[in-house]
């Protein structure tokens, strides 16, 4: 029995305090993908906000709240992250994004190798020492044992490991701190060896508070100075393995002298374990920062394989001695446990335990634990120390300054379905495969334990809506991916995989059930009747499968080379490339936009174009389309982020955003520097319009005006609609703001445009530009585009324009050139957009989220669709860009997307790489199919592989015709039509599993999960990786036209009843079967019985006729 919990044996566990003393000043540092927190005010609650880091008060108000539960511990250990994410941030002058988990290489090098990195090291031992000083005088006598975290070290994941050769003597000095780098500076903060310290620190903690509390001692700087690592010795039966384990990170730089053994820390732990088993009654608890398992939100490997490996063998050889794995990062309350093959070891005693944060950084409520243990029974000789049971204390942020901490839940009571085997065991092993066992058994998305454990992952988080499962719903999709990830796996193989074998077991087995109970009943009743009746017949049964040529020829379409167009989106010229003012993907500080050195000419992922990009996507479409007829570019011409070009280090917004609030958008646009900004807009617009014309000299060349074509992004001030004539002039262009800069820099009235350019505007066009941005182009008798600005019925469009029903007078406009199209008679119409009229699956980090986005205001999809079906017989084409992604959207069923429509949305991929994809453009084939209507008929794409670097070369990716060539005879009978893309859905449809054909060639080109063929960022790409039942039904309810998020749900909803329905069906024709089945063996075997009886008699009728 283990021994029962008390008072006497427990101790306090904290982890990611992540405390930030400039909290509530410009300084503070605010989760980047939280745009809506406010850390940097003066009047926000004392105690934390969410997505803000720890302020003193939050940190103390959980010390207090401990004192009070936990008066006497019998130690304290804090599993990382100690500091605030983004120190080295305070030292930056100008751009630049800390704290992601992508950060690697030659940008850690740059911030490592600054001039102000010493400064930054100095500041995180600063604040480390203030954090061990917080708790010390709380718990004053109480033995206080970290680990290090990834942003206890500067910049993050970055720790240089001195090279030792040989041991060094535990009396060696340190003299300077600064020589033994991060980890020597850690250890002159915390050890209370009297070392010099740099008197230039940050928030004036004097040399005489930084020693008033210390961790470590002179027997543990050999460890520590080695990799961060060191042991405490509680008592004889009880040893603390503080191990660094940011050096087995997935992220970790740079590359180690030792790779195999980083800091000789592997050989140091199995000697203490092996010191600790030749203790006799003597355990260990690990402690560590990033544990050895896959992420559970973002579903990310968190070591290197082969660490993982090392560190689960020697964990497996020594779990007698091991009564604890205790570890953070995640923010989250969590267990890791090995089921079956997964490679955490199944025969393992002890799980691997999470803990919640202090930091309510990421929407969670700030938890720490008190945890229960046993102490070795020595009267008996048995070792049985264990974890027995623990409290997990929350503090609720939504109460902000009048909450109070108190206890959310003890273990044994959230989960007392276990508590027989708790009783016995503890925290062990078995105890959470029960629990996972137990989620299992009880398949549906309503399981209680599931639901218990969600409830408490974010510590009963009130906070952010989508980092708190205690009210949401976890369908069969969260239920396995969860499962996967508790269940042990620790790599992304290994995830992917379980997921795979997870899929949809119990409809299957509950089908095949029927299918094997009919196969046996079929084999008795052929076995009965073989014996009964000793038949002479034989079953023959062939199967025949229909052949299917996937080499089906297309016919010709007759596409002439004068009878192409050259389509590019999403450009994002960025003249500022690979200096100090370049832009770059918020979310990947992976990628290196700033330096000559480090960043490709051609252009880097996660970066926006350079001027090189450009010009050789065009070199490239002059020797494949060197006679275009037109050209389109559907918006987003401009680089992003142009206002943060201007932005000083005290503005306090951010740009580039979709979530970028009104407040920060009224900010940037009342700014004294907007008119800069606008002009600067200008100038891009200029440039990049000149250098395709200097390639197409003799080319029409059509726009559309995006979302970062103007500044702030998506904000577009509309001027006086009620103004008419041609003939106004504009003396000033910033009288008519951002539209004005814009037609001044694009027409040719007499400014600052050289004749020599081609301009894609002219006066003409002044009264509709200037109105809303929107203008037309006749190329022919037969076709016009319109080219609309869709920005102005963007959800982040702003501000509300004065007829908020028809903002710019733009759909009376479209409404009134459709009619004069249609009244030319054989005449038809393309209309360009930027942002389409559709829902969007991808968010800005390139990944599948269950909900997406909605990409316009409600009311302008209905009145743009009401148009569009009015006038669909001239309509041939409705191009848009936004996406970045090779797509298409057509009305199917219900949805909000007319199934009348003869012509489908297409999105095309962008010149930018910004967002991991490849860039791409597309020239497309248009003509007359036998109609008599001009029409879409083919198109190619071609693509740019940027991991070649600059020495890769542009080449077409695909004909879309060859691509999807099931649907030949539709392609060259009507070309580009809706029925094409509904055949292509179909089809989708009615391959119906994960292995289906068709949807994987649609991923496959899809540019931000494959990249137009991408080879940019593996954790993006689903050409090759797995696209299970939800992955379907999200993309299959996306391409179907849903345009808003109720009725993209709604269709989720639908298609995973139709699921459950066809399982249930499925289930139920088994016992169908086997009910018929048995119902006709039965009969059968009724009538042998009855025939046997009869023969029977009939035989002894015929012996007593022979007789005497």
């Amino acid at each position: 029995m283990a021994a029962s919990a008390s008072d006497d044996n427990y101790f306090l566990w904290f982890s990611d305090v992540h405390y930030d003393p400039f909290y509530a000043t410009k300084d503070a540092f605010r989760a980047p993908y939280n745009t809506e927190a406010v850390c940097n005010s003066n009047s926000i609650p004392s105690g934390g906000n969410i997505g803000c880091d720890s302020p003193k008060a939050l940190v103390e108000s959980a010390l207090k709240h401990a004192a009070v539960v936990a008066s006497s511990p019998s130690f304290i250990i804090i599993t990382g992250d100690s500091t605030r994410h983004g120190v080295d941030m305070l030292y930056v002058t100008n751009g630049g994004d800390e704290g992601a988990e992508s950060r690697v290489g030659s940008e850690a090098e740059m911030a490592a190798n600054s001039e102000y990195h010493v400064d930054a090291m100095n500041t995180v031992g600063d604040i480390l020492n203030e954090v061990v000083k917080i708790f010390a005088e709380a718990f004053p006598d109480v033995e206080i044992i970290i680990s290090l975290g990834n942003n206890d070290m500067v910049p993050d994941y970055y720790l240089k490991l001195q090279d030792y050769t040989s041991d060094l003597d535990n009396n060696f000095s340190i003299a300077d701190p600064i020589d033994f780098g991060m980890l020597g500076i850690v250890y002159n903060s915390l050890s209370s060896e009297e070392k010099e310290v740099s008197p230039a620190n940050n928030y004036n903690i004097s040399l005489g508070q930084r020693r008033s509390r210390s961790l470590l001692s002179a027997k543990d700087k050999l460890t520590f100075l080695r990799g961060g690592y060191y042991s405490r010795q509680l008592s004889d039966s009880l040893t603390i393995l503080s191990m660094n384990t940011v050096l087995y990170s997935s992220f970790y730089g740079p590359e180690p002298a030792n790779n195999d053994d980083p800091g000789l820390q592997f050989a140091w732990m199995r000697q203490m374990l092996t010191n600790v088993l030749e203790n006799g009654n003597s355990q260990a608890i690990i402690i560590g920062h990033i544990p050895p398992v896959m992420g559970s939100f973002r579903h990310t490997q968190l070591w290197r394989q082969k660490y993982i490996n090392t560190y689960y063998g020697i964990v497996d050889e020594f779990d007698d001695v091991i009564v604890g794995q205790l570890f953070g990062h995640l923010h989250s309350d969590e267990f890791r446990v090995g089921v079956g093959e997964s490679a955490i070891p199944s025969s393992l005693s002890t799980p691997l335990l999470l803990a919640g944060a202090i930091t309510p950084l990421h929407g969670n409520n700030p938890s720490f634990r008190k945890v229960f243990y046993s102490s070795i029974d020595t009267s008996s000789n048995v070792n049985n120390s264990t974890l027995l049971d623990y409290e997990s204390h929350r503090y609720p942020m939504s109460d902000g300054d009048g909450g109070a901490w108190a206890k959310l839940y003890t273990f044994s009571e959230a989960y007392s379905f276990a508590a027989d085997e708790i009783s016995a065991e503890g925290l062990s092993a078995n105890v959470f495969r029960s629990i996972i066992q137990s989620m299992i058994d009880e398949k549906d998305e309503s399981s209680s334990v599931l639901h218990t454990f969600l409830s408490l992952v974010r510590a009963g988080s009130d906070g952010d809506v989508e980092s708190s499962y205690s009210d949401g719903d976890c369908n069969a999709e969260c239920r396995r991916q969860w499962l996967c990830t508790l269940s042990g796996t620790t790599t992304v193989k290994q995830y992917n995989k379980c997921l795979v074998q997870n899929e949809g077991e119990g409809r299957y087995i509950t089908g095949i059930a029927g299918a094997v109970l009919f196969a046996a009943a079929f084999f008795v009743i052929v076995a009965v009747r073989i014996k009964k009746k000793r038949s002479r017949w034989m079953r023959e049964q062939y199967d025949s499968t229909p052949s299917i040529d996937s080499n089906v020829e297309m016919e010709d379409h007759e596409m002439l080379d004068d009878n192409y167009f050259l389509w590019f989106s999403d450009v994002h010229y960025d003249p500022f490339y690979a200096t100090k003012d370049a832009f770059r993907a918020p979310y990947n500080i992976k990628a290196v936009c700033n330096s000559t050195a480090l960043s490709p000419v051609i252009g880097n992922i996660g970066c926006d174009s350079p001027k090189a990009l450009v010009e050789s996507a065009l070199k490239h479409a002059a020797v494949v389309a060197s006679s275009p007829s037109f050209i389109i570019i559907s918006g987003d011409l401009v680089r992003h982020g142009v206002d943060m070009l201007y932005v000083t280090k005290d503005d306090q917004f951010s740009e580039g955003s979709e979530s970028r609030n009104e407040n920060d958008v009224e900010m940037a646009a009342n700014s004294e520097y907007h008119v800069d900004a606008m002009n600067r807009v200008g100038g891009i617009l200029n440039e990049v319009v000149t250098t395709f014309a200097e390639t197409f000299p003799d080319v029409e060349i059509i726009i559309s005006l995006g979302n970062n074509d103007m500044v702030p992004d998506y904000y577009l001030q509309l001027h006086d609609e009620t103004f008419n004539g041609d003939n106004l002039s504009i003396a000033d262009p910033v009288d008519f703001g951002m539209l004005g800069i814009i037609y001044n820099s694009l027409s040719s009235e007499g400014k600052e445009v050289s004749p020599d350019n081609t301009s894609p505007l002219s006066a003409k066009d002044k009264l509709t530009f200037l109105k809303g941005g929107y203008y037309s182009r006749q190329l022919s008798d037969s076709l016009t585009i319109l080219s609309i600005n869709t920005v102005l019925y963007s959800s982040y469009y702003g501000p509300d324009p004065a007829s908020s029903d028809d903002p710019g007078l733009q759909f009376a406009w479209m409404r009134r050139m459709l009619t004069n199209i249609r009244a030319r008679g054989t005449s038809q119409a393309i209309i360009v957009g930027h942002v389409p009229p559709a829902y969007a699956l991808l968010n800005s980090n390139l990944n599948l989220v269950g909900n997406g986005k909605q990409l316009w205001r409600e009311k302008y999809i209905n009145t743009y669709y009401d148009i569009v079906r009015d006038f669909d017989d001239v309509i041939a084409g409705q191009l848009f860009g936004h996406l970045h992604t090779d797509e298409f959207r057509v009305g199917v069923g219900k949805s909000a997307i007319p199934s009348s429509l003869s012509t489908p949305l297409l999105l095309a991929g962008s010149i930018t790489p910004i967002h991991r994809n490849n860039p791409m453009f597309r020239k497309v084939f248009y003509g007359n199919n036998g109609t008599g209507k001009s029409t879409l008929l083919d198109y190619e794409s071609h693509r740019y592989p940027m991991s070649d670097g600059d020495d890769g070369v542009w080449a077409k990716l695909y004909t879309f015709s060859e691509a999807y060539s099931f649907a030949a005879d539709e392609i060259s009978a009507e070309g580009l039509s809706a029925n094409v893309f509904r055949s292509i859905i179909q089809s989708m449809i009615d391959e119906k599993d994960e292995s289906s054909s068709v949807l994987h060639s649609f991923l496959s080109l899809v540019p931000m999960l494959s990249g137009a063929g991408s080879d940019g960022d593996a954790g993006t790409s689903n050409a090759d990786v797995y696209c299970n039942a939800e992955c379907r039904r999200q993309w299959l309810c996306t391409l179907s036209g849903t345009t808003t998020v109720k009725q993209y749900n709604k269709c989720l909803y639908e298609k995973k009843r139709a699921a459950s329905s066809h399982s249930m069906i499925t289930g139920v024709r088994g016992v169908f079967v086997f009910a018929v089945a048995f119902f006709v063996m039965a009969s059968i075997a009724a009538r042998l019985m009855r025939r046997r009886i009869r023969e029977q008699y009939e035989l002894i009728e015929g012996v007593e006729m022979e007789g005497p």
